[in-house]
């Protein structure tokens, strides 16, 4: 268990070694102003048939570097570079000594030189195999081919011959691994940074070197390409996305036909990809899960929009939300698909059917009739005039009809009035006659005319080919007569980056002065990490947010969109996800790591001395070994002659062969809170004739009580 533990903690760190070409920049040739440094280059080479691919971000890129957000023009700011640059190097100058000897080349990656992301893509094997490869991308700054000898030898020799070098590192980069019985292959540009690994059971040279020659995606990742491309303008952000076509196709034969029929009815079987991650384009930020489907099976269930929308609000809208209701075909749909799902559906059937027959008869008109009437919409706004609604009517005909029937079974009245100037809707009606006509027979609503006494009302108006409502008839009347109207439409899509199309439920907000609230939050946390690197950092270096001519508001939406060929969630912010609940000041920020400090510290510190003192325990292994093995064989434990000589020439180590024991002292150590504590093995005969060491001593025993063994 402990070698499994030990090669999977090596593995993740190679894999950890991951970045880009830090000259590279991804824009898209509509947004030439953008340009981003240290982004993802993996990407473009990925082979046919890749499976998924991950892209995490180091903690520089997700929060110290430009990105193509609203804090763009403070963080590519050469003052923001430069300081970023000097807290790497102090942080790295303030911990390097307290990291142990055989982790400083690890410690030097994570915090100097991975400058990008991490890219990971699994591909399909070679000779189309079920068992596919794995992909690794990097790009590593002032990192030297001994660098990543000293790095490779540290993951063998943690490994516990588990990992072994095939060809050893070359003068031009590359180098053979071994894991168990996958081939590992490392390529390694020093003139570029760029390191690239493949691994798996059909990796060879060539198909690495083929790999990297590429300079475009394969065409069958075009339509994932296209999405990413359209939605992230950085390169560099965190996302994740799986090739479910790809995978479906190389694995259906093995899914028995029962599952294979379900997947295809609930229309799993039809899905492209799912794409998951954050993205920055157009100075906003989103994060997004997008599922890329046509319409089909589970989708439903739910509304299928496609619905263009314009409307005039009374100045800048606080907030506008959007609700999309089904059509009646897609309720027929879902009702259909309910029932396939659900047999015992089928004996209700009758029932539902009855109940609506009922309804359609009392209403004198029929439901479907009346959705129809109607576009699939509800737009709700809040602006300068107030709180109000608006629906498309598509059919005014029935529509009108649906004014009657509310007249006639619910004690309906309209009466046209007017309130400075504004032709306005009053209409009235009553819930005690809606509930009662529903419910006729129900005891619970006795006394239903006491809690709705009188009529209840509501104030419309048409206008172009939408009608409109709200609580009180002020509303509406200010809303026509503003001077300052505004196209709703073309402020979700020009002002805060939306497209509510195929929103079936959508909602967004405006704020003043995100952006530079953001911006002053950055520097505070910057201050912070300053002082935890030792490193003073001068706020005067850097420009002002009226310098920088930072964005005055910013946005805070979601929007949950169902076209008929995908669907997405979609979180959209400024800079970073927390403003929303960051307020106005940047203390939020600084709190925030300052609590994760106040973890993070104390669990490195004791990380530290764990490792050193696993590092000890481990160095007594082959004669733990040899003390078992003279057990075993003789019954009596070797002299102390018989005892490498690691025991005869330090300090650090005694044995005793009476016992069999061993002490391992802590004298020269550059951390004072080992020095002079020590940790005693003794071995004892169990009753089957084993031997179980037994730890002991003055060292904290959470820092070696899973390694004693």
């Amino acid at each position: 268990m402990i070698k499994r533990i030990t090669l999977m903690v090596s593995v993740i760190t190679l894999v950890f070694l991951t970045g880009c070409d830090q000259e590279q920049s991804k824009t898209s040739a509509n947004k030439p102003h953008i340009k981003v440094e240290n982004a993802s280059w993996l990407r473009d080479k990925l082979p046919e048939k890749t499976l998924a691919y991950i892209r995490v971000p180091t903690i520089w890129n997700m929060f110290f570097e430009a990105n193509a957000d609203s804090l763009y023009p403070a963080l590519s700011h050469a003052s923001n570079k430069t300081e970023v640059t000097k807290l790497q190097s102090a942080l790295f100058d303030t911990y390097i000594s307290a990291i142990p000897d055989n982790y400083k080349t690890h410690f030097n990656l994570l915090v100097k030189s991975i400058t990008t992301p991490l890219e990971l893509a699994i591909t399909n094997a070679v000779d189309d195999s079920m068992v596919p490869n794995l992909l690794i991308g990097t790009t590593l700054k002032d990192f030297t081919l001994t660098d990543l000898q000293l790095l490779i030898d540290s993951i063998v020799a943690e490994s516990q011959d588990m990992v072994r070098i095939l060809n050893p590192l070359s003068d031009a980069g590359s180098a053979t691994l071994m894991a168990q019985m996958i081939p590992i292959y490392l390529n390694y540009d020093l003139n570029t940074g760029k390191l690239a690994i493949l691994a798996g059971p059909t990796a060879t040279d060539k198909v690495l070197i083929n790999t990297l020659s590429q300079t475009q995606a394969h065409d069958s990742l075009n339509e994932i390409m296209k999405f990413e491309n359209s939605v992230d303008q950085s390169g560099k952000n965190q996302q994740a996305w799986v090739n479910v076509k790809a995978i479906y196709q190389q694995n259906q034969a093995m899914i028995p036909p029962p599952q294979k029929a379900l997947m295809e009815q609930m229309g799993l079987a039809d899905m492209d990809f799912i794409w998951y991650g954050t993205a920055q384009h157009s100075g906003k930020g989103e994060l997004i899960l997008h599922i890329q489907m046509p319409d089909t099976g589970l989708r439903k269930l739910l509304p299928r929009v496609d619905e263009d929308f314009d409307i005039e609000t009374a100045g800048t809208p606080a907030f506008a939300f959007v609700l999309s209701l089904p059509t009646i075909d897609q309720i027929s749909q879902a009702y259909e698909l309910i029932k396939a799902l659900n047999p015992d559906m089928q004996s209700k059937d009758q029932d539902i059917q009855s109940i609506l027959t009922k309804t359609n008869e009392f209403l004198g008109m029929d439901i479907a009739d009346l959705l129809r009437a109607y576009g699939q919409q509800v737009i709700v706004v809040k602006d300068d005039a107030g709180l109000w609604f608006a629906q498309k009517v598509i059919d005014k005909e029935i529509s009108q009809k649906g004014y009657d029937m509310l007249h006639e079974k619910f004690d309906g009245k309209t009466q046209t009035k007017s309130l400075s100037g504004v032709s306005i809707d009053e209409t009235s009606f009553s819930v005690a006659a809606m509930m009662k006509n529903f419910m006729p027979q129900d005891a619970k609503l006795e006394n239903i005319d006491e809690m709705f006494y009188g009529v209840q009302k509501i104030y419309t108006m048409q206008q172009n080919e939408y009608i409109l409502w709200a609580s009180v008839p002020q509303v509406l009347s200010d809303r026509i007569n503003s001077n300052n109207k505004k196209s709703l439409k073309k402020f979700l899509q020009e002002d805060l980056q939306l497209n509510w199309n195929q929103a079936f439920l959508a909602w967004a907000t405006e704020s003043e002065f995100v952006s530079r609230n953001a911006y002053h939050s950055y520097l505070e946390v910057l201050s912070f990490i300053g002082n935890i690197a030792k490193s003073d950092v001068d706020l005067f270096n850097f420009p002002t947010a009226q310098e920088l001519n930072l964005p005055k508001k910013g946005r805070f939406g979601m929007s949950f969109n169902s076209s008929p060929d995908y669907l997405s969630l979609r979180i959209s912010y400024e800079h970073s996800i927390l403003e929303s609940i960051s307020g106005s000041g940047g203390m939020f920020a600084v709190a925030m790591v300052g609590i994760l400090a106040a973890y993070a510290i104390p669990a490195y510190n004791d990380y530290t001395i764990r490792a050193k003192v696993i590092e000890k325990m481990y160095a007594v292994y082959d004669e733990k070994q040899m003390i078992s093995e003279s057990f075993y064989s003789t019954g009596k434990f070797p002299d102390s002659e018989f005892i490498s000589e690691k025991f005869s020439q330090s300090d650090d180590f005694k044995y005793n062969p009476k016992n069999g024991q061993i002490i391992i002292y802590f004298n020269q150590l550059d951390d004072n809170s080992l020095i002079g504590l020590n940790i005693t093995l003794t071995p004892n005969a169990s009753e089957d004739g084993s031997l179980v060491w037994n730890c002991d001593g003055t060292v904290n025993r959470k820092h070696y009580q899973n390694y004693c063994y």
